[in-house]
Protein backbone atom coordinates (compact mmCIF):
# COMPACT_ATOMS: atom_id res chain seq x y z
CA UNK A 1 0.00 0.00 0.00
CA UNK A 2 1.46 3.50 -0.83
CA UNK A 3 1.92 6.31 1.39
CA UNK A 4 -1.31 8.16 -0.46
CA UNK A 5 -3.79 5.10 -0.03
CA UNK A 6 -2.58 4.88 3.90
CA UNK A 7 -3.55 8.43 4.59
CA UNK A 8 -6.51 8.12 2.75
CA UNK A 9 -8.26 5.77 5.25
CA UNK A 10 -8.29 8.68 7.54
CA UNK A 11 -10.32 11.94 7.97
CA UNK A 12 -8.76 14.59 5.59
CA UNK A 13 -8.26 16.47 9.01
CA UNK A 14 -7.71 15.27 12.31
CA UNK A 15 -7.29 17.90 15.41
CA UNK A 16 -6.23 16.51 19.18
CA UNK A 17 -4.65 17.74 22.32
CA UNK A 18 -1.85 16.54 24.58
CA UNK A 19 -1.74 18.56 27.54
CA UNK A 20 -1.69 22.52 26.77
CA UNK A 21 -0.43 21.76 23.48
CA UNK A 22 -2.25 21.65 20.15
CA UNK A 23 -2.21 19.76 16.79
CA UNK A 24 -3.68 19.56 13.53
CA UNK A 25 -3.12 16.89 10.74
CA UNK A 26 -3.69 17.14 7.06
CA UNK A 27 -3.68 13.76 5.69
CA UNK A 28 -4.42 15.23 2.40
CA UNK A 29 -1.31 16.71 -0.32
CA UNK A 30 0.22 18.33 1.73
CA UNK A 31 0.16 15.72 4.44
CA UNK A 32 1.54 17.62 7.60
CA UNK A 33 1.05 18.24 11.51
CA UNK A 34 1.01 21.68 12.60
CA UNK A 35 0.90 23.06 15.82
CA UNK A 36 -1.67 25.22 16.86
CA UNK A 37 -1.26 28.69 18.72
CA UNK A 38 -4.68 31.08 19.35
CA UNK A 39 -3.56 34.92 20.01
CA UNK A 40 -5.49 34.23 23.23
CA UNK A 41 -3.05 31.94 24.23
CA UNK A 42 -0.09 35.02 24.54
CA UNK A 43 3.08 35.26 22.56
CA UNK A 44 3.07 32.44 20.15
CA UNK A 45 6.44 30.60 20.20
CA UNK A 46 8.95 30.13 17.52
CA UNK A 47 8.83 27.60 14.35
CA UNK A 48 10.48 28.22 10.90
CA UNK A 49 7.27 28.23 8.80
CA UNK A 50 3.94 30.03 10.02
CA UNK A 51 0.75 31.00 8.82
CA UNK A 52 -1.13 33.23 10.68
CA UNK A 53 -5.10 34.38 10.08
CA UNK A 54 -7.95 34.53 12.11
CA UNK A 55 -5.83 34.63 15.36
CA UNK A 56 -4.60 31.75 14.74
CA UNK A 57 -1.43 30.84 13.83
CA UNK A 58 0.07 27.32 12.86
CA UNK A 59 3.46 26.82 13.30
CA UNK A 60 6.23 23.73 13.79
CA UNK A 61 5.45 22.09 10.74
CA UNK A 62 6.61 18.62 9.96
CA UNK A 63 5.57 17.70 5.91
CA UNK A 64 5.65 13.52 4.86
CA UNK A 65 5.66 14.09 1.98
CA UNK A 66 9.35 14.74 0.02
CA UNK A 67 10.43 18.14 -1.48
CA UNK A 68 8.25 19.26 -4.17
CA UNK A 69 9.69 19.35 -7.90
CA UNK A 70 7.42 22.75 -8.43
CA UNK A 71 8.38 24.65 -5.21
CA UNK A 72 6.10 27.63 -5.92
CA UNK A 73 3.13 25.40 -6.65
CA UNK A 74 3.53 23.72 -3.23
CA UNK A 75 3.94 27.38 -1.01
CA UNK A 76 0.62 27.80 -2.96
CA UNK A 77 -1.08 24.69 -1.90
CA UNK A 78 0.31 24.82 1.47
CA UNK A 79 -1.58 28.26 1.67
CA UNK A 80 -4.21 27.66 0.70
CA UNK A 81 -4.43 24.28 3.34
CA UNK A 82 -3.55 26.66 6.08
CA UNK A 83 -6.40 28.67 5.12
CA UNK A 84 -8.76 25.86 4.88
CA UNK A 85 -6.90 24.56 8.56
CA UNK A 86 -7.94 28.06 10.40
CA UNK A 87 -11.44 27.40 8.81
CA UNK A 88 -11.49 24.23 10.31
CA UNK A 89 -10.44 24.89 13.65
CA UNK A 90 -12.98 27.99 14.13
CA UNK A 91 -15.40 25.66 13.15
CA UNK A 92 -13.99 22.93 15.91
CA UNK A 93 -14.20 25.86 18.82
Amino acid sequence: MNRAALFNRYPEWIIGQDGASRFITHCRYPRLIAKIHRQTDGECPGGHYRHSENGITLYDFIFFDGKPADEARFAAILTETCRRAVKKICETK
